[in-house]
């Protein structure tokens, strides 16, 4: 619909042409607002913000020690019309509509139709109320002493409660802490890590528990980190077991036949996730991944010593590091050819595992590569200063399954 212009003295061109029903309309409309606009002086209490529209975004105040008292008074039994429109004062229309609102239809407050006030947003849609209006019910509620301050409740946000003094320590962490801090030593969600890192500065509890993925467990993390009761995070203890996959064993034994020396270049496994479900979002779920892959991978344990010796990378998306080793895998097969290390053609046996490479390759590394979204991959390096091994991992989201291509020692 066109916007509409008011041009209270507007006739029709041609002096003996009717006007239309809109034009009737229009000029209904104009001569409402010019008598609105008229009435509204300098001395009113109503301004022309309370008039806007209300949008969906949330009152700078919700969260605030301000707007809990603002809700302390609005929701009191002891406010009444009388108190918003003489000791506030609000205009009497506000007050009005702001007890009909919290008293609910009945009109008697304290009954099962309340609807008490549950943010400063709330109040912000009540007719005749806007920015002018909450700030002379803050004013009013800090003067009768119910701004909350200290160790005074503040609010509760996904059931886990803050007082004033801890909604400021934990928004100092969250807006100072490093990534590795929220995503390690807080044990934080991936997800809520990157949510609170792309909203930073967050000036209010309200705001932290309005994002992505930060919910009641990251709350009481932030909470506790703040006040130095963060709940240590108990990491999963994954089991990896080993399925048929017959890509992977073809492939190993084809690296078996053509490249042993004193043990095959490399070699492909298969195994099956479980007992982790937070193995993609969770830090220290992944390290404890990383030490079931590495006790899948290695002869050796994984324990202080190993850890030393054992480098991880991040845990990214995708295969291609995993594809690129299985592709080394096969110029390595052609050097021992080319070196006379290995006769593909010696025996049947050899010819027909020769022969099979590229389908296996083929079935290892075609779905990482064509739908890396479904795949995290990780790498890992075991340097024993004059021998090193190395692995790539890389675990399916959607089904579970592990794929680990093995490099033997590099010595």
């Amino acid at each position: 619909m066109p916007p509409l212009v008011c041009v209270l003295g507007l006739a029709p061109t041609n002096p003996r042409r009717l006007l239309t029903t809109v034009e009737i309309d229009m000029r209904f409309a104009c001569l409402a607002l010019a008598f609105l606009t008229a009435c509204l002086t300098e001395g009113d209490e109503l301004l022309a913000t309370d008039l806007q529209p209300v949008t969906s975004a949330r009152s700078a105040w919700d969260g605030t020690p301000e707007g809990a008292g603002a809700l302390a008074l609005l929701n009191s039994g002891e406010t009444d019309v009388d108190m918003l429109d003489f000791d506030v004062p609000l205009d009497e229309r506000a007050a009005l509509n702001l007890v009909g609102h919290r008293d609910g239809p009945d009109a008697r407050f304290g009954t099962k139709d309340d609807n008490p006030y549950g943010s400063i947003t709330e109040v912000d849609s009540v007719r005749w109320v806007g920015p002018r209006s909450i700030e002379k019910i803050i004013d009013f509620a800090d003067a009768a002493g119910l701004v909350p301050s200290g160790a005074e409740h503040l609010g509760s946000w996904d059931g886990v409660d803050f007082s004033v003094d801890e909604a400021e320590l934990t928004l100092d962490l969250v807006n100072d802490a490093s990534e590795e801090e929220l995503d390690v030593d807080l044990a934080l969600d991936r997800r809520a890590v990157d949510s609170i890192l792309d909203a930073r500065p967050l000036y209010t509890v309200d705001e932290l528990a309005g994002l992505y993925f930060v919910g009641t467990y990251a709350l009481n993390q932030l909470k506790g980190g703040a006040t130095g009761e963060a709940e240590e995070a108990v990491p999963c203890t994954p089991i990896l077991t080993p399925v048929r996959d017959p890509a992977a064993e073809g492939f190993s034994a084809l690296m078996a036949a053509a490249t042993t020396v004193d043990s095959p270049w490399s070699e492909a496994l298969a195994y099956e996730l479980s007992n982790c479900e937070g193995w993609a979002t969770s830090a220290v779920d992944q390290a404890a991944l990383n030490a079931a892959l590495f006790n899948a991978t290695y002869v050796w344990s994984f324990g202080a010593e190993m850890e030393r010796l054992t480098e991880f990378s991040p845990l990214v998306e995708g295969g291609n590091d995993f594809a690129a080793d299985v592709y080394l895998s096969l110029d390595v097969i052609e050097e021992f050819i080319a070196d006379g290390d290995w006769d593909p053609t010696a025996s049947s046996a050899n010819a027909e595992l020769y022969k099979a490479r590229e389908g296996w390759v083929n079935d290892l590394t075609s779905d990482p590569l064509s739908n890396s979204g479904d795949y995290r991959e990780v790498r890992t390096l075991v340097d024993m200063s004059e021998c090193s091994e190395q692995s790539t991992s890389i675990i399916q989201l959607s089904t579970g399954r592990v794929w680990i291509l093995h490099r033997h020692a590099n010595c």
